[in-house]
């Protein structure tokens, strides 16, 4: 005799069809060797008593001869091992992939099972004519066994690896058993992060952001790569600080650049003005596939433009008044100017003299910075001119001289 089993050590399986019994062993099979199975009536019974298993008592009826397990044919798995891009809710079958055919030459013994890395946590198992077959299929001929899962079977982001008992993988030809995955590093596989929502994590200008330049485009980066939805256009709209629509812009028409979305106004914005931005529900979508939540705050993407530069003041007409004679008093006019309407504010006078008309060695007069000037005897045989450097307070404009006039003649003495 060679091994006697209490059948209180037996393991019964109820799930699937055929129903199936378990007999531990604890001594191994010999290979080559003949064995045959004896036990009497009645040893199993149905769950409700009313049928129970014949006997057998002869040496033919439950016999064989114990065989090796052949070489692995395995080669390689989908998803690989490693792997982290496995989407759990895609349906895709799990794959063995083998050197040779395989095929339902005979039973397949044991099963697949796959199981949590984290804990060890048996996940699902799939036998021949037993629990979940349905999700096994074999193929014929082929050489791969697939294994199907639900859309809720495995969890996303969780690390999985698989068993598979010896005599689980039959090559199809020979109908021979053989090895299969027992190493749990064997087969190992990460399922894909679960795609989050992209969410906006800055702006330029930043929120509240002030003497933001009115050519300046508007940045919306998210936490992902995104790209204007495809499936709708949905629209980014700017308001001024009063609720009216500036510009609205079509997801499809703005510009994207890895986490970054462009706006672009047509026109320079107002100088001085507080602006804000709103988007639309799915108005862009992540490489993943899922849709940003609309940004209804006014407040999350606020700025307000720069104050309008100052433009300096000119002076025109520029020119002067009076008698080119010594002792008698020369008075300046011009005409000031400012775009801004600013008033005239620390302008700058200065009369000067030269050789000829054309300004020939031009040199300022001191002291004659006023708008009224007194020639003297110095300036007898010279050109006069009048300049003015106009100022609003903030800028010098250009300077602007008065033709030249001269030359200035001895004081006439009354007779």
């Amino acid at each position: 005799m060679f091994e006697t089993i209490d059948v209180s050590e037996f393991t019964f399986s109820n799930g699937g069809t055929p129903k199936r019994v378990q007999v531990p062993l604890t001594n191994g099979w010999e290979v080559g060797t003949a064995y045959y199975i004896q036990y009497p009536a009645g040893l199993i019974t149905s769950l409700d008593g009313s049928k129970e298993i014949e006997e057998i008592n002869d040496k033919a009826s439950f016999a064989f001869k114990a065989e090796r397990f052949n070489e692995n044919i395995i080669t390689n798995f989908f998803p690989a091992t490693g792997s982290t891009t496995y989407e759990a809710d895609s349906e895709d079958e799990l794959v063995i992939y083998t050197s040779v055919s395989v095929g339902l030459e005979r039973d397949p013994l044991g099963s697949f099972r796959i199981y949590k890395a984290a804990n060890d946590e048996l996940v699902k198992t799939i036998e021949y004519d037993g629990e979940n077959d349905r999700d096994l299929d074999y193929g014929d001929e082929d050489n791969f066994i697939q294994f199907e899962f639900d859309d809720d079977e495995l969890e996303p982001g969780t690390e999985y690896y698989v068993l598979v008992n010896d005599g689980f993988i039959i090559s199809y030809e020979e109908g021979l058993y053989h090895v299969g995955i027992s190493d749990p590093t064997t087969w190992r596989f990460t399922t894909l992060e679960e795609p989050t929502t992209p969410t906006l994590f800055s702006i330029n200008p930043g929120p509240n952001a002030t003497d933001v330049p009115v050519s300046a485009n508007i940045a919306l980066n998210y936490s992902e790569n995104v790209q204007a939805n495809p499936d709708a256009v949905n629209n980014v709209v700017l308001y001024d600080a009063d609720n009216n629509v500036v510009e609205t812009f079509a997801s499809n028409t703005l510009s994207y650049s890895g986490v970054k979305v462009t706006i672009n106004p047509t026109n320079d914005l107002a100088y001085s003005t507080t602006y804000y931005v709103l988007a639309e529900d799915e108005a862009f979508i992540s490489n993943n596939g899922v849709k940003t939540e609309a940004i209804t705050n006014s407040a999350l993407i606020r700025f307000t433009t720069e104050s309008q530069p100052n433009t300096a003041p000119a002076a025109s007409n520029v020119a002067f008044t009076g008698s080119l004679e010594a002792n008698q008093q020369l008075t300046g006019n011009y005409d000031y100017s400012d775009v801004d309407t600013d008033a005239e504010s620390g302008s700058t006078l200065q009369w000067y003299v030269a050789d000829d008309a054309s300004g020939a060695n031009r040199a300022a007069i001191s002291g004659a910075t006023s708008s009224n000037f007194t020639l003297t005897s110095s300036e007898v045989g010279k050109f006069i001119t009048f300049r003015v450097i106009p100022n609003d307070g903030s800028d010098e404009g250009s300077q602007a001289f008065a033709t030249y006039a001269g030359p200035v003649v001895a004081a006439v003495i009354p007779t």
